[in-house]
């Protein structure tokens, strides 16, 4: 009976050491899980940081699309405005070639 009592002692004693083993292993997981937690955050801060970079360069873009857009809009006013000054200038010219032509030929004819 005794040796009973000692091998039950021996494999509690063997028990104990595997659940320390166990619970020092559990502890080393739960380090890893909270370092694991700190570099995702550390990730996800990251990322945020770099959307924020993206959402500014495209507030850039646009607002040089808006000002290119602009320029485009004020060049084409001008090109219409200076085609239609030269078509005055051209009609103009035209008149008075047509009124030289008349006199020309009321004089000469």
């Amino acid at each position: 009976m005794e040796k009973k009592m000692d091998t039950m002692l021996e494999m509690i004693k063997g028990l104990t050491t595997e659940v320390t083993g166990l619970k020092s292993g559990i502890g080393n997981v739960n380090t890893e899980m909270n370092d694991l937690k700190l570099d995702m955050k550390d990730l996800k801060s990251d990322m945020n940081r770099r959307f924020d970079e993206v959402d500014k360069r495209f507030e850039q873009v646009d607002k040089r699309f808006d000002t290119l857009e602009l320029k485009v809009d004020n060049l084409t006013s001008e090109s219409k405005s200076y085609f239609k000054r030269l078509e005055a200038r051209s009609d103009t010219h035209e008149f008075v070639i047509q009124k030289l032509s008349y006199k020309a030929n009321v004089h000469d004819g």
